[in-house]
């Protein structure tokens, strides 16, 4: 999102099309896949800015009524989070002052949200203003309680 277009034309709606989109990975910077490579190549270096992330997932029926958290491993460096199209967190950066929350681990409280009978669709935009950026860790929604 070079242009910084994203939230006004609501790229995290469920509706909103991403058949254009790259395909991308979580666990590794993007300068470190391949659209990253082909913007340095093309731009004569790393991209800093905005770009999206988005996915679709499916809760299991048997675990509605149970806690679920939705758990990054790292996202370097600020990141906005949807779920389903309902803004679910704003992590700036530095997170609460700490200049090392782009390597630190979070959870997203999504129990509320979350639908067992179609699936779910989660929409991050990521901010990196230098060196590497993007989800670098895992994601993964977790099941808590009984």
């Amino acid at each position: 999102d070079p242009k910084d277009e994203g939230i006004d034309a609501q790229w995290y709606a469920e509706d909103h099309p991403d058949s254009g989109w790259h395909d991308i990975a979580v666990d590794v910077w993007w300068e470190r896949q391949p659209v990253g490579r082909q913007w340095k190549e093309k731009h004569g270096g790393h991209y800093n800015g905005f770009a999206w992330y988005r996915t679709q997932f499916h809760a299991k029926p048997a675990a509605q009524g149970k806690r679920h958290v939705l758990h990054f491993g790292a996202v370097d460096e600020a990141c906005t989070v949807w779920v389903n199209g309902q803004h679910v967190l704003d992590r700036p950066f530095p997170f609460e002052g700490n200049t090392q929350s782009w390597e630190l681990p979070f959870e997203i409280e999504v129990t509320e949200i979350l639908r067992f009978d179609q699936p779910n669709q989660i929409t991050v935009r990521v901010e990196d203003n230098r060196g590497l950026g993007g989800i670098w860790r895992s994601v993964y929604l977790e099941r808590r309680g009984p």
